[in-house]
């Protein structure tokens, strides 16, 4: 059956569903409509026409904002 990841569409989850039978599902949340978003990973993936995928930086693919800290 298929299955799709809590949250699985963020930085930590991408790579869950890269390696498992559930590649085309991914949970995202979008955040608020109109309302400002912080930015607390630098180089996160983005939805493109309703796909994501991680990209080919080592670790999860992301730099911590440590100004957000």
């Amino acid at each position: 059956s298929d299955l799709a990841p809590h949250r699985g569409g963020e930085v930590w989850g991408l790579h869950l569903i890269v390696a498992s039978d559930c590649m085309d599902l991914a949970e995202k949340n979008p955040g608020n409509r109109g309302a400002p978003r912080d930015e607390l990973w630098f180089n996160e993936p983005v939805v493109e026409n309703g796909h994501i995928q991680p990209n080919d930086a080592p670790g999860f693919g992301v730099t911590l904002n440590e100004a957000m800290l």
